[in-house]
């Protein structure tokens, strides 16, 4: 774990980033981020890089998530990053290395000593290129209604919205090439509605615009865009009609302009359940209990209502306060009220290591009355949807720095976490009764009551252990020769990780032998039992190959911290080894072209999967006998039941002599399973075409073609909309075609050019058939 002075420093030093391969050149200039809602519900939102002189580089978001917005930053990124600058959802270039020159303070929000709707100029234009067109903007006066109705109520009517004008600003000539759609052109839009409006520079002005304009072609998968900062402008890219525009899609767009960063979640960390990006997985959106993450429709194809914003969405707009929230650094007890009962204390705000989190309980009632029932979202972020329903219960958001500022990101916390996750599983983000969490780095200890007064909940929040304190631990329990090795059985837990730990086997002379790590990964509800905060996956139950003789086998925990692994002990254990190996050959059964085998095989030599040398008429593959056979794992059962094989072989038609051999693996010799002799039936042509290239009203073509029921050359059609160009025969030399297929020599391959006819559309490549089976069609092309 790696506090952020150490992530973002004000000066000089790099972020963690992606490696990148290439040519590479630098870009300095302020990182700005634009969210992207289209007008189905669908977010994603990108980060550019704008120069001195306004040239934007989109650049992964991912890679500068943990940077504030307007902070000037140098990028080291693909050269060819810089000639493809087309605008791509969750696109941009890879950054190899990361320089923030100057970290943004960001601004936070005073309310209003008498709450005032902020303005909002609504707007229609014209891009270059577009039909002009009457624009109602009515759906986007009823969706800046909702949106006032939305934050008026979570702010307690300190933050609401409010048309102040409309009017059509006519065309936008700044845009540039009509076929283009690149983050140049989009800031540049967003800036001119600012003008436009009379409110640039938006920032920190209080007041926002909303630009409406036909659906431009160049950019018609983006929908809705916002540029995110403390004022702003939206971009609304299309939606002209009742019923076209979702209000909530608008709400959260306008979000943003009011400083609010997006609602994510963070899972999967590396150490304890919370961490930074780099020690976690960030699930884009994968919050649905606010406006700012992502809430799925419960029937139809409108977004479902979300709950009210959170409390650091709150603490950005400056409307967190002791009449709400306990505003505490550190230790504490609270009895918090539902965050949608919209009155009473309903948040604890702490801090610890640069981090800011902040609890609260999410009871079904008010606008969160859904929870558990008909709210949806997605839980591991915008491309792992679920359909079950968010619970209620106490949550805990944390913000990546110690002060939210503007465009703050904020992260659900894996208070209820269970590893592994299995899709089954209700979200893991809420605290169960009677149970703790521990925060990044060992930071804060977050409890839940037992037991809490009605409709409400008691929380504790307690100085944390630190980082790393607990002393791994665990049982050997233990080591049992068996066929080809011995097994080693046990447990291993580490307090100071969610997830399962690591053991170090050692075994004497452990280059021949199973020396190495493994992970105690295997259930045990008993361990569950007395530790249920660390769930049942901390067993271990290893089959590991022996050289023959007497063995020491012994077993540490990895330790996660600086107190140094633990020592579980070790076991003496002797091998003896077996003979060659045993099997058979079920079945060999023909198919068109071709053999279809099946049969077992192991070597009681080994534990390892054995592998078994199937041969036909001069062709040869090696099958591993690693598929299920439960039947053959009642004769054997220290082996299992993956001792199954099975393989399939190209071949011509005729009679066919097939034969399996087991390979040996130490004592002993190869065991034949046995030969058995099939007809195969004759087929359908098999080829490929391996080019096919129309220029300049002429078509090439090259390729290989074998008919089973002939020993000749196939008979090639070229056609051109369905109708016959010419005829050829695939008798060309190609001898990979001789290598692959022996029995049918190396003459079968084909080539060409011919002239195509005016007004082609499109041309196709056939292989003619004989005897049994169809024609084949190898693939075709458009002519023009």
């Amino acid at each position: 774990m790696v506090p952020p002075a150490e992530v973002l420093p004000a000066e000089g030093a790099a972020a963690e980033v992606s490696p990148v391969e290439g040519p590479q050149a630098t870009v300095t200039g302020e990182l700005r981020r634009v969210s992207l809602a289209d007008v189905d519900g669908t977010r994603t939102a990108l980060s550019a890089v704008v120069t001195p002189d306004g040239d934007a580089v989109q650049v992964l978001s991912g890679e500068v998530a943990d940077v504030p917005i307007g902070s000037t930053v140098t990028v080291t990124l693909d050269a060819a990053a810089l000639d493809s600058a087309a605008l791509e959802p969750d696109g941009g270039a890879a950054v190899s290395d990361l320089q923030v020159l100057e970290a943004a303070e960001g601004r936070a929000v005073e309310a209003a000593a008498v709450p005032a709707p902020r303005d909002i100029h609504l707007l229609s234009a014209m891009l270059p290129g577009q039909t002009p067109a009457a624009i109602d903007l009515a759906p986007v006066v009823a969706a800046v209604a909702n949106a006032s109705e939305y934050f008026s109520t979570s702010t307690g009517g300190s933050i609401s919205l409010a048309v102040a004008s409309q009017r059509d600003a006519g065309t936008f000539a700044g845009w540039g090439d009509p076929a283009t759609c690149d983050p140049d052109q989009v800031l540049a839009l967003l800036d001119w509605a600012a003008q436009e409006a009379g409110i640039f520079p938006a920032a920190g002005s209080g007041k926002h615009a909303v630009i409406q304009t036909p659906s431009f072609a160049a950019c018609a998968d983006l929908g809705l865009i916002a540029d995110i900062d403390d004022g702003g402008a939206v971009w609304v890219n299309g939606a002209t009609g009742a019923g076209e525009l979702d209000p909530w899609a608008l709400a959260q767009a306008l979000g943003h302009t009011l400083g609010l960063g997006s609602s994510h979640a963070r899972m999967d960390c590396v150490g304890l359940v919370d961490g930074w990006s780099f020690d976690c997985v960030d699930a884009y959106l994968g919050s649905a209990y606010d406006l700012m993450g992502w809430v799925l429709p419960p029937t139809g194809d409108h977004l479902g209502t979300p709950g009210p914003l959170n409390g650091a969405q709150l603490d950005v707009l400056g409307v967190l306060d002791a009449g709400n929230a306990v505003l505490s650094g550190g230790p504490g007890t609270a009895t918090l009220r539902p965050v949608g009962g919209l009155s009473g204390v309903r948040f604890y705000r702490a801090v610890a290591f640069g981090v800011t989190y902040y609890v609260e309980l999410r009871a079904a009632v008010g606008p969160d009355a859904d929870l558990g029932t008909a709210r949806r979202g997605c839980v591991g972020g915008t491309l792992d949807c679920t359909p079950a329903g968010f619970l209620p219960g106490v949550i805990i958001h944390r913000v990546d720095g110690d002060a939210p500022t503007i465009g703050s990101e904020t992260f659900l916390v894996e208070a209820g976490a269970k590893t592994p996750r299995l899709p089954s599983d209700p979200p893991p983000f809420t605290l169960a009764p009677g149970r703790s969490v521990v925060t990044d780095q060992g930071g804060l200890e977050i409890s839940l009551a037992p037991t809490s007064p009605t409709g409400t909940a008691v929380v504790t929040v307690k100085d944390g252990p630190g980082g790393a304190v607990h002393i791994p631990f665990g049982n050997f329990e233990s080591a049992t020769a068996t066929v080809g090795g011995v097994v080693v059985k046990g447990w291993a837990l580490d307090r100071d990780i969610r997830v399962p730990s690591l053991v170090i086997v050692n075994v004497s002379e452990g280059l021949t032998n199973g020396s190495g790590m493994w992970l105690a990964d295997s259930p045990r509800p008993d361990i569950a039992r007395v530790f249920p905060e660390q769930g049942p996956f901390h067993g271990f139950d290893l089959r590991l190959p022996l050289t023959p003789g007497t063995h020491q086998v012994c077993v540490q925990v990895l330790d996660n911290g600086p107190k140094g692994n633990t020592n579980l002990g070790c076991r003496t254990v002797t091998w003896t080894p077996g003979g060659p190996p045993l099997g058979m050959l079920d079945k060999v059964q023909p198919i068109p072209g071709g053999v279809s085998v099946t049969g077992w095989a192991l070597d009681p030599d080994t534990l390892e999967s054995s592998y078994v040398l199937v041969e036909v008429a001069g062709r040869a593959t090696y099958a591993r006998a690693d598929q299920e056979r439960p039947d053959v794992a009642r004769f054997f059962p220290a082996f299992g039941s993956a001792r199954g094989f099975s393989a399939t072989l190209t071949t011509l038609p005729g009679t066919q002599t097939v034969c399996a051999t087991a390979v040996n693996y130490g004592i002993g010799t190869h065991m034949s399973l046995g030969c058995r002799t099939v007809s195969v039936p004759s087929a359908s042509p098999i080829g490929h075409l391996d080019g096919l290239t129309v220029s300049g009203g002429k078509v090439a073509f090259r390729g290989w073609a074998i008919d089973p029921d002939v020993p000749g050359a196939v008979t090639m059609w070229i056609d051109v909309d369905g109708r016959g160009l010419l005829t050829m025969f695939a008798d060309q030399n190609r001898p990979d075609i001789g290598v692959v297929f022996p029995q049918a020599g190396p003459n079968h391959g084909f080539s060409g050019m011919a002239t195509l006819p005016v007004g082609a559309r499109n041309v196709c490549v056939w292989a003619i058939n004989n005897a049994r089976g169809s024609n084949v069609n190898l693939g075709c092309r458009p002519a023009r």
